[in-house]
């Protein structure tokens, strides 16, 4: 892979030692201090060998906060492999993927500790596309990759999202910003075969418009609150927004 960018006592005796264990420990409240949570994984045997427990990310936050900006962050390789990045304070980001053999590629993110999230993308051809990162909870921080041939993983800052234009074409897996348009439907037309889904992210959560399969051509409503859009197709696509 490459990365560019664990016999009896006397009363009073146990008395005092009690006495001496608890005065030396601090008790604390359920106010929700500084310290790590008591659902916080165990160090691992790495963590204890650097002195110190497992860094916990931080909580990702939605598409429409604030997120920092950052360096792409470039992961490669061949065949299979689970491969570990770490985006800076776990921002909502996308990843784009490409793979240049014809056999199986597909894609699926964890968390840094190994909690599956979601599956990313499957293609038994040729792939290039892009897909949300962080854009709800946990943060992601492992790509498992099942490939026959070499592959690339680019994850990147929301800015690298490009903007929709009133009439916006494409093809394949995609992530757009729509929020600047003020459009309140969008006519749209996909002449793949396979599934087809188009879904709008608000600042907290997503909407599903449309999950069909094959070729489609029919007009949908835009949430009021959406800021991207986020495409599954195997085809090309075509996107007319109307205010």
């Amino acid at each position: 892979m490459r990365i560019k960018t664990r016999g009896r006592i006397a009363a009073s005796s146990l008395t005092l030692a009690l006495i001496a264990v608890l005065g030396g420990c601090d008790l604390g409240d359920d106010s929700g201090g500084d310290g790590p949570s008591a659902n916080a994984p165990a160090p691992t045997e790495r963590d204890r060998a650097k002195g110190g427990d497992a860094k916990q990310p931080a909580p990702s936050r939605g598409p429409g906060q604030e997120s920092e900006s950052f360096d792409p962050i470039e992961l490669a390789g061949t065949g299979s492999e689970t491969v570990e990045f770490e985006i800076p304070d776990s921002s909502p980001a996308i990843v784009r993927f490409t793979h240049d053999d014809s056999g199986l590629f597909q894609a699926t993110s964890y968390t840094p500790d190994g909690e599956y999230i979601t599956f990313l993308t499957s293609s038994f051809f040729s792939y290039e596309g892009v897909r949300p990162l962080n854009f709800q909870e946990p943060p992601a921080g492992k790509f498992e990759i099942n490939a026959e041939g070499e592959w690339t993983a680019t994850i990147e800052p929301l800015s690298e999202v490009p903007e929709a234009t009133a009439e916006t074409k494409g093809g394949g897996d995609a992530v757009l910003k729509i929020a600047d348009l003020n459009a309140t439907t969008v006519n749209v037309r996909h002449s793949g075969s396979s599934n087809f889904q188009v879904s709008a992210w608000s600042e907290e959560h997503r909407k599903y418009l449309i999950n069909e399969i094959g070729m489609f051509d029919s007009r949908v409503d835009i949430p009021e609150d959406a800021l991207f859009l986020e495409i599954v197709a195997d085809g090309s696509w075509r996107l007319d927004f109307d205010n």
